[in-house]
This record gives structure tokens, C-alpha cells and sequence, in this order.
């Protein structure tokens, strides 16, 4: 029996943008960056590295107050997750299952 064969192309949009202070609330890049065709806002969850949690301790207050006045744009299902970082993050399976199970949290 000959096998049935069709080339199937998937085409996807990735879009690059630079930016400094990407939180403050008179940068825009966010904004445009999470506008999309629905209209409900998207979802947001965000992961922070433990040791720039650690480093930038203002940054998860001020990742909140962007969405909070940013509503209309997005909304932060919960405040930011603070994860391990490093090497091992990378290799294991536990915390990639750590991150599954909140994407499962909060739909």
C-alpha cells in the first residue's frame, strides 16, 4: 500500500521590538505588542527569574501597576510568579510541570 503524502507549510508572524523600561506606564511597546484581533483582552501571566526578582525588587509592583491601568490592554491573572532561575531551570522537567500547572491555573 503506497503511503499518501501533502506538504503542509505553517507560516508564522514574529515580531521583535526594543525597548527600555517596558513597565512604564508612558511606554507604549506593551500596549501594541498585546493588541490582537479579539475583544477580550489577553491573558497575562508572568514569570520572573528569582535573581532578577532579587536584583529589580520594584520590578513586579511596577509589572502590576502597568496592567492595572493598562486593563483595557491586558489582564494579569495573578501578581508575577517569582521562579528559580539558572542552569538547572533549564534541564529539568519539574519546573517546566511548575509553569504547565499555572498556564492550567488560570486558563
Amino acid at each position: 500500500m503506497s503511503p499518501i503524502e501533502r506538504t503542509i507549510t505553517v507560516s508564522f508572524r514574529h515580531r521583535i521590538h526594543f525597548t527600555r523600561n517596558v513597565f512604564g506606564l508612558g511606554n507604549s511597546v506593551l500596549k501594541e505588542a498585546l493588541a490582537g484581533d479579539s475583544q477580550q483582552p489577553p491573558k497575562v501571566l508572568v514569570f520572573l527569574d528569582e535573581s532578577l526578582h532579587k536584583a529589580q525588587p520594584s520590578l513586579a509592583p511596577q509589572i502590576e501597576t502597568w496592567f492595572a491601568t493598562n486593563l483595557n490592554c491586558a489582564r494579569l491573572v495573578c501578581p508575577p510568579i517569582v521562579i528559580e532561575g539558572g542552569e538547572r531551570v533549564k534541564n529539568s522537567y519539574f519546573h517546566v510541570s511548575e509553569i504547565q500547572s499555572q498556564i492550567d491555573r488560570y486558563h
